[in-house]
C-alpha cells in the first residue's frame, strides 16, 4: 500500500463531477483540490477512469431503453399460456429488440452518435491565479466551471489573442464553443491543438474533434479521426471503433 496517496473515493469523485454533492460537501471538495496537488491528480486520474468506462453513455442507453417504452416491459399473465403461445411472444420480443439495436445503433445518424457518446470535459487547470497569468485567465476557467460556456469562450478568445500559443487556452475554447453548439469554429481550435507537437492535450482534443465533426454532420471527418484514434490505440480508441461500426 501507498502511504503517500491520499484517501480517496471513486464514488466521491463521481458524485463531485454529477454535482450531487451537498453544498458545503462541495465546498470542502473543491478547496482540498486546489490546496492539495497530490489530492488533484488522484481525483483526475479517477475521472480518466469514470470517463473511460463511459458511464455516461450507459446511463444515456438505459434512459432510451426504458423510454422504448411499454416493448420491453412483460406483465405477469392473467391466465396459463401453451407452449405455443409462450413461444410466439417469445419470438415477437426478440424482433422487437433486434429492430430496437438497428433503430438505436445501425441506423444512428451523426447527431445520435454526438449525443450518445460527448460528455463535459471536466475542468482540469488550476483555476487559480498563477505566476505569469492574470484574473482574466482565471475568470475564464471560472465560466466554464460554471457552466456559462457563451462567457468562456469569449473569454478565452481575448486571452488568446495575448497569448496565442497556448494550448490550455485554445483547448477550452474549442471544448467552450462545442457545448455551445458551434461546432465548426470548435474544430477550428481542436486542429490547432491536435497539430500541435508533443502537447497534452492531442490526446482529447482529437476525440473531441472528431465529436465536433459529428455535430456538424460531416460523417466522413469524423470517420477518419475516429480511425486515426483507433489506429493509436490510446484511451479513446475503444468507444472510437463503437463509434466506427455505426457510421
Amino acid at each position: 500500500m501507498d502511504h503517500n496517496k491520499p484517501d480517496i473515493d471513486i464514488e466521491e469523485v463521481r458524485r463531485y463531477l454529477n454535482g450531487n454533492m451537498t453544498g458545503d460537501e462541495q465546498a470542502q471538495f473543491k478547496s482540498r483540490l486546489e490546496n492539495d496537488p497530490a489530492f488533484a491528480e488522484e481525483v483526475n486520474l479517477n475521472r480518466v477512469l469514470l470517463e473511460s468506462i463511459d458511464l455516461h453513455f450507459k446511463s444515456k442507453l438505459k434512459e432510451r431503453l426504458q423510454k422504448g417504452d411499454e416493448v420491453f416491459r412483460i406483465t405477469p399473465p392473467t391466465k396459463k399460456r401453451t407452449l405455443k403461445q409462450v413461444l410466439a411472444m417469445a419470438a415477437s420480443l426478440s424482433l422487437i429488440a433486434v429492430a430496437s439495436y438497428f433503430l438505436f445503433y445501425k441506423n444512428a445518424d451523426p447527431q445520435q452518435l454526438y449525443d450518445q457518446y460527448h460528455t463535459t470535459y471536466y475542468n482540469v487547470v488550476d483555476g487559480n491565479v498563477r505566476s505569469g497569468e492574470t484574473e482574466a485567465v482565471s475568470r475564464a476557467f471560472e465560466l466554464y466551471d460554471q457552466g456559462d460556456f457563451q462567457a468562456a469562450a469569449h473569454s478565452f478568445e481575448r486571452i488568446i489573442k495575448q497569448d496565442k500559443d497556448n494550448m490550455d487556452y485554445i483547448f477550452y475554447q474549442g471544448l467552450s464553443l462545442l457545448e455551445m453548439g458551434n461546432a465548426d469554429t470548435a474544430i477550428a481550435s481542436f486542429m490547432k491543438v491536435v497539430s500541435a507537437t508533443d502537447d497534452s492535450w492531442t490526446e482529447p482534443a482529437k476525440w473531441y474533434l472528431g465529436l465536433a465533426y459529428l455535430r456538424a454532420g460531416r460523417s466522413k471527418k469524423a470517420g477518419q479521426v475516429f480511425e486515426e484514434i483507433v489506429g493509436e490505440g490510446g484511451s479513446y480508441s475503444e468507444r472510437a471503433k463503437e463509434i466506427l461500426k455505426k457510421l
